[in-house]
């Protein structure tokens, strides 16, 4: 693929980042439920598809294929970018455990244990949102070892029929508990690994897909990618209304089947689009990732203030603009910092 920036895909990534933020705290509940369902869990179903597409994409470009995957340059990317995602995860876990510290002792989180703390950090994330790093460091070195030994189709398939056995556990895996033998084996492997929101099964197919958009060559006109990426989000709506219709609404079921071809078209889409550099695209870049990682310390601070939001007229929306002023101010205020040179340090932080 040409080598050129994508600022649309920084302007995408703060608006999936925002979404994120109404996933988890229903900003249109005091409105109307059906409503609140299509931002929470259609639109918001987007976000992290998209995150770990982008990621994978923007870092499988850099590399020289000619020299191929084996070569020491390549190797050395590799090792960069996974030493740069530790080092954010490895950060903003410490600086989470402080709140969870002070959740557990002030009884807001009840029987949580240090063992909890160890097989979340490896299996499910620190905290609850932290889980896309450990998912992004892990899918990116499970697929880029395998494409050193299949094609890239064929990783492709591994990734579909990963993220099918994931789906079955991450959405239907209440319904099928109750199954015999099957209920016994999601239990089994959802007491060891929490969940099958992780690198294996749900991050793995998006990271090859981001390699497969970043090294491909896709003859598709903006107006065809734009048909194809319309149809694919009715089929996300129409899946995403199903599930309401069978009862399954929890936030964290979010393997979607449909979200596979709409994540592909849509970023293949924003793609073609060319925006002149402005510096705002490198806040917004910033910014993204600081208010995806900063947004549960307010949910927290506001959650324990004596304020009853959700039984004030439009509480919800007036909660979730709260939460959203605070979080993007705060992200705001850090990037800026971070570019005073004695407080650089702070650019660990994203």
């Amino acid at each position: 693929m040409e080598r050129k920036d994508y600022y649309l895909v920084d302007i995408i990534k703060l608006i999936c980042a925002i979404l994120v933020v109404g996933m988890y705290c229903g900003p249109l509940l005091s409105v109307n439920e059906t409503l609140n369902y299509f931002v929470v869990n259609i639109l918001g179903r987007i976000a992290y598809p998209f995150f770990f597409v982008a990621s994978s994409f923007f870092f499988f470009r850099k590399l020289e294929y000619v020299a191929g995957l084996k070569s020491k340059e390549n190797l050395k990317l590799l090792r960069n970018y996974i030493i740069r995602l530790c080092v954010l995860y490895i950060i903003w876990t410490l600086l989470y455990a402080i709140v969870l510290f002070i959740q557990v002792q002030t009884q807001m989180i009840v029987e949580y244990t240090m063992v909890d703390f160890i097989r979340n950090f490896f299996f499910a994330g620190s905290y609850y949102h932290l889980w896309v790093l450990p998912a992004m460091i892990f899918s990116t070195i499970l697929v880029y070892v395998l494409l050193m030994k299949f094609k890239t189709l064929q990783v492709l398939e591994i990734g579909i029929v990963l993220y099918l056995i994931g789906m079955v556990i991450n959405i239907y895996g209440s319904v099928l508990l109750k199954v015999p033998f099957i209920g016994d084996i999601i239990k089994v492997y959802l007491d060891v690994f929490v969940t099958a929101k992780n690198g294996l099964f749900f991050g793995f197919l998006y990271t090859a897909t981001g390699y497969y958009i970043a090294t491909s060559k896709f003859n598709l006109s903006k107006s065809d990618l734009f048909k194809r990426t319309m149809i694919c989000f009715l089929l996300v709506f129409i899946e995403g209304f199903f599930l309401r219709g069978l009862g399954i609404e929890n936030v964290d079921a979010i393997m979607y089947i449909t979200l596979v071809p709409f994540i592909f078209y849509f970023f293949l889409y924003i793609l073609e689009f060319d925006i002149n550099f402005s510096e705002r695209f490198l806040t917004f870049r910033a910014c993204s990732s600081l208010v995806y990682f900063l947004f549960p310390v307010f949910i927290v601070i506001l959650n324990v203030l004596p304020f009853d939001y959700f039984s004030w007229p439009f509480g919800s929306i007036i909660y979730f603009i709260f939460l959203l002023i605070l979080a993007v101010d705060a992200a705001y205020l850090i990037y800026k910092a971070s570019k005073q040179k004695q407080l650089k340090f702070l650019r660990i932080l994203f």
